[in-house]
């Protein structure tokens, strides 16, 4: 029969190989939340092409896992970001599709339907987004193009990291 005092190097292997595989998980994984926060609308956005998008603030709520990319798109009606779109057929948010991060171009691309009108008709218009990371991991700058109209410049903020992140963050309401 072992004693505790023979026993003790095994489990001591174990935890320190439980420790080393922890820590190259965080750092093999550093990388991959990037993204994940939520970032803001420096200025408030106009897209012509879509009834009441005039002078929306946009708030990027963003799950980045490896390349993929999900999230949320919110829309507010002012800078404050806490009343929504004036619009009466304007989405509160929609959900951001097909988002890919290309960490070799620090670019990050997907695309959203149209908040316009809501609730969305299945075939309702898309606009696509492309987004590159600036200033040191905390500005998203890019355009916005809806399928029929011009691009338009936009510059994203963060807000908050994921780590500042609360459960509200993550909810929308259509509606």
């Amino acid at each position: 029969m072992m004693g505790n005092d023979q026993a003790r190097p095994g489990a001591r292997a174990g935890l320190y190989g439980a420790l080393l595989a922890l820590v190259l998980a965080i750092t093999a994984c550093s990388d991959t939340h990037l993204l994940s926060g939520t970032y803001r609308s420096v200025e408030p956005v106009t897209l012509a092409q879509i009834p009441g998008f005039t002078d929306v603030s946009v708030e990027l709520v963003i799950g980045h896992y490896g390349p993929d990319v999900a999230g949320l798109l919110k829309y507010f009606g002012n800078t404050d970001f806490n009343i929504p779109p004036s619009a009466d057929s304007f989405c509160r948010c929609s959900v951001l599709e097909t988002g890919v991060w290309a960490g070799s171009r620090d670019t990050l691309t997907f695309a959203f339907p149209s908040p316009s009108p809501c609730p969305h008709p299945e075939d309702v218009a898309k606009v696509s987004v492309s987004l590159l990371l600036t200033d040191s991991d905390e500005t998203l700058a890019g355009t916005l193009t809806p399928v029929q109209g011009d691009s338009v410049s936009v510059t994203f903020v963060r807000h908050k990291t994921e780590n500042e992140m609360v459960p509200e963050d993550k909810e929308c309401e259509a509606e």
